[in-house]
């Protein structure tokens, strides 16, 4: 565009100060193709985690004999999450999103995560949700012990 409009505008066909605004025009035509394929891959993202969560269930189902995960457990003998040195980075990243972070959730609690913009709380809930896996380290969840 910016090729042909630019040959168009040197030889007096097209006026100059009209090939910034084409230009836009034209990069803005590809913008809902742009979403669609974002929407694609967030959606490919969220099977594959639920295939991995239904795959997990069926798991500990065969492992306990239990009819699911959890299943008839009151919520505060619940499994506790801990992250233990979790280390990330994002494909095609070369500085991590996450660097060593260990906590650990206990049975019955609620956690608040909290911080600016880039601290890595999505990260987290992404990792926790097994959207991404982390690079070393990690996350984990434990069972109440049978008495």
């Amino acid at each position: 565009m910016v090729g042909v409009g630019a040959v168009l505008g040197a030889s007096g066909r097209l006026d100059t100060a009209m090939l910034p605004l084409l230009t836009l025009l034209a990069m803005s035509a590809f913008v809902p193709v742009w979403e669609i394929a974002q929407v694609g891959r967030q959606l490919a993202d969220t099977l594959g985690a639920a295939r991995r969560v239904y795959a997990r269930a069926r798991r500990a189902r065969a492992r306990d004999g239990r009819p699911g995960v959890g299943a008839g457990v009151p919520a505060s003998r619940g499994p506790a999450l801990e992250l233990s040195q979790v280390t990330f980075t994002y494909p095609g990243r070369r500085r991590p999103a996450l660097v060593d972070v260990s906590f650990a959730v206990p049975r019955g609690s609620t956690v608040a995560l909290v911080g600016p913009s880039g601290a890595g709380k999505t990260t987290i809930a992404s990792l926790c949700l097994r959207f991404w896996d982390p690079d070393a380290g990690a996350i984990q969840t434990r069972r109440p012990r049978s008495p």
